[in-house]
């Protein structure tokens, strides 16, 4: 007997997509592309970026391709984890996708569904 494949799909919460959307535009903007950063707008994480930058540039492009290789992790792990809990293929992507840009935050929200449950009743 087959189960039936869940149509389930929920974005992190709009905060953490900001702060972790913000971060990795910070991060990857001052290891790759240094003239794409306003670090004076920035207050004191912009004074930390440029003087990462300034002084330990080989640290950040370290610490952007840990970055990807983590998300990539933990994306993979939430392909698992769609299994696990019969999500359906097209969903399983858009998981993937969510994962990769915004990490752990997408992965809580997976590993908080109950297959069966709908949607509405996940919002926090």
């Amino acid at each position: 007997m087959t189960l039936k494949q869940e149509a389930y799909f929920s974005l992190p919460a709009l905060p953490w997509m900001i702060v972790i959307a913000t971060g990795m535009y910070i991060l990857f903007g001052s290891a790759f592309w240094p003239s794409i950063v306003p670090y004076a707008y920035l207050g004191p994480v912009g004074s930390l970026a440029k003087y990462l930058k300034d002084e330990y540039p080989a640290f950040l492009v370290f610490l952007a391709v840990s970055t990807v290789i983590v998300h990539f992790g933990e994306a993979l792990y939430c392909m698992k984890m769609c299994g696990r809990k019969n999500i359906s293929d097209s969903y399983r992507v858009l998981w993937f996708l969510s994962t990769m840009a915004f990490g752990g935050a997408s992965l809580k929200k997976l590993s908080k569904y109950k297959q069966g449950a709908s949607a509405t009743k996940l919002q926090d």
